[in-house]
């Protein structure tokens, strides 16, 4: 989110994740890598909540915070939520689930984030649509957050609660975002942004943040051009690209004092990233076999000829001698080789049913 100074939480999201999985894709990606002591780890998830309900759900909530209590030897704080319903909330269980598990939080003792929690009950209570009515009952649930033993719980039936939540506004979520970063800020001394930027616009550049002073070179045909203009945003790039060029022993001559140029003026620090597979790994192959190269026809768009093919390892032998090429110039400094992505796959080259496209990849 773009925020004042930067001062943004880490978000690490997995689609449809239930909190086990999140929790082993958050320690794959740390790896041996370790948190900062004190740092805060929020966990919580909607797709979990919904598929198993308020009782389930806590418990494997005691189980994920156990774990990261054992394994950051409890130099990190995990505080799980109540999951904002950014995409809505499909059905009146999942709604009171939900609403009842922020009350659940707010009944453990000194429990950080229950300003955020009367936010979103407000919130629910104030959706718009028809009202279900939800049942009192009777439900065992954990005492405290690091231990298993439960208590019957009393939940009084809600009458006002609607029958399903639609995906929030950012009017919305204006209402709920900034509680739970005050909360969190106001009980653990961050220097957090309180009140983010909360507009759906596209932002590639966050409001404050300063680009780098370390420029990237981008090599490569056009997908290199695209991409280091994605990146200006974040860093500088200085480019040495050309639409359709691909990785020839020809084009490489021609296009390597500009590499070395931009190699021998910039700091070693500065990466190089090489995109220009693409132009040769993918082919066109016509009806007797023979292949070519994807072309630039008169509408200056680029055409698969026939069908999409990709090309043979042995053929590919001349593209990494030309590789190696371009690596010696760049010296010890890093550079990043973007491997070929799909061509095609999901939209044909153009209208024409003789020319290669996703039909080729079935």
């Amino acid at each position: 989110m773009p925020s004042k100074d930067c001062l943004c939480p880490a978000i690490f999201r997995v689609e449809g994740g239930a909190l086990g999985e999140i929790g082993d894709a958050f320690c794959s990606i740390l790896s041996d890598y370790a948190l900062p002591a004190g740092s805060i780890l929020l966990i919580g998830s909607m797709s979990h909540l919904r598929a198993v309900g308020l009782a389930k759900y806590t418990e494997r909530v005691i189980h994920e915070v156990n774990r990261f209590n054992s394994m950051f030897k409890g130099s990190v704080t995990t505080i799980p939520f109540a999951p904002m319903p950014l995409c809505g909330v499909p059905d009146p269980a999942t709604v009171s689930c939900l609403y009842n598990l922020s009350l659940w939080l707010d009944s453990i003792l000194s429990y950080p984030l229950t300003e955020y929690n009367l936010a979103l009950r407000n919130f629910m209570d104030a959706c718009p649509g028809p009202a279900f009515p939800h049942c009192p009952r009777r439900v065992f649930l954990p005492t405290c957050l690091d231990d298993y033993k439960t208590v019957m719980f009393e939940l009084q039936g809600w009458q006002g609660l609607p029958e399903k939540i639609e995906p929030i506004s950012s009017d919305s979520e204006e209402a709920l975002l900034p509680p739970l970063l005050k909360g969190l800020s106001c009980k653990f001394k961050l220097a957090l942004d309180c009140n983010p930027n909360l507009s759906r616009a596209v932002v590639m550049k966050p409001v404050t943040c300063d680009i780098p002073e370390i420029s990237a070179v981008y090599f490569g045909a056009s997908n290199a051009h695209r991409l280091a203009d994605a990146s200006a945003a974040f860093i500088k790039v200085d480019t040495v690209t050309t639409g359709g060029w691909a990785l020839t022993t020809a084009n490489v001559t021609i296009t390597l004092p500009e590499l070395t140029a931009l190699c021998d003026t910039l700091p070693p620090e500065s990466p190089v990233v090489i995109y220009c597979f693409d132009n040769t790994v993918f082919l066109a192959a016509d009806g007797d076999g023979t292949l070519t190269p994807i072309a630039k026809l008169a509408d200056n768009g680029y055409h698969v000829v026939g069908e999409l093919v990709v090309a043979h390892e042995a053929a590919l032998a001349a593209a990494v001698n030309n590789i190696k090429r371009l690596l010696a110039v760049c010296g010890d400094r890093l550079v990043i080789v973007v491997t070929p992505l799909p061509r095609y796959l999901n939209k044909s080259c153009c209208a024409d049913v003789s020319h290669g496209g996703c039909s080729s990849w079935r």
